[in-house]
């Protein structure tokens, strides 16, 4: 393969709960997250949100949306969402979000933003986060996803 091209992989990573006090607590989750070449993606980003992709919950959309095969929330303006919400996964908790574009047999990931919402305007709000650009080979970015199609 090209050296410009990355390799994505996943990777299952396990939180425990965490008290933060009497009355509240961080729930355990279990989520793959994104690995590129090698390095898992969520301390890159210095993300505390858990990866989309879970065999504890349907992530069916989430993948599709990675996969450029259905589109996500509007006011992400045509990125797919990466990492949500710890508890709840709503995509109005905020989260990271990252462009995804398809040419050839390439998929390339850019432009990655954290997230949150503007109640006012009923939109959300973006800060860029350095990372990235990567390439990946569609055939092996699509054999690293399918199982999330379910």
């Amino acid at each position: 393969m090209n050296e410009n091209v990355s390799i994505l992989t996943l990777a299952p990573v396990s939180l425990t709960r965490v008290d933060l006090s009497e009355q509240a607590h961080q729930s355990a989750r279990n989520f793959f997250d994104f690995v590129i070449n090698g390095a898992p993606l969520r301390p890159m980003l210095k993300a505390d949100d858990v990866a989309v992709l879970s065999d504890d919950w349907s992530t069916s959309d989430f993948a599709r949306q990675l996969l450029l095969e259905a589109s996500g929330d509007h006011r992400l303006e045509g990125r797919a969402q990466i990492y949500a919400c710890r508890e709840c996964l709503d995509i109005n908790c905020g989260g990271i979000a990252v462009k995804v574009t398809a040419v050839g047999n390439r998929v390339r990931w850019e432009s990655f933003e954290k997230f949150w919402p503007d109640y006012e305007t009923d939109s959300f709000e973006f800060e860029p986060i350095h990372a990235g650009p990567y390439e990946f080979d569609l055939s092996q970015y699509r054999s690293a996803l399918k199982r999330f199609l379910g």
